[in-house]
């Protein structure tokens, strides 16, 4: 393994972690938040759709259904990517 060179900054590459970190975190936030933006919208969709309250309601379980799926899909598609850039091994 070679050993850890340091490298001066440059200042022109300078990263404002205060800056990424507030907007990593109010990203997530919002990303939360989107879970239960149906819930509201339910009697809203029911009357632009024509269909009943429950058939509307849905809504909301399809997108919690598909949000889970997802995360069971690309959570260790995420780790098998991460360990190949690292190794740098390409398939």
């Amino acid at each position: 393994m070679k050993p850890i060179q340091k490298i001066a900054p440059n200042p022109a590459t300078t990263v404002n972690v205060p800056l990424v970190v507030t907007v990593l975190s109010l990203g997530g936030l919002l990303e939360r938040f989107q879970i239960f933006l149906a819930i509201p919208l339910v009697p809203v969709i029911s009357q632009a759709f024509n269909v009943s309250e429950l058939s509307a309601a849905w809504v909301g379980s399809a997108y919690g259904f598909t949000y889970a799926v997802g995360y069971l899909i690309f959570a260790p598609l995420s780790d098998f990517l991460t360990a190949m850039v690292e190794k740098k091994s390409w398939f």
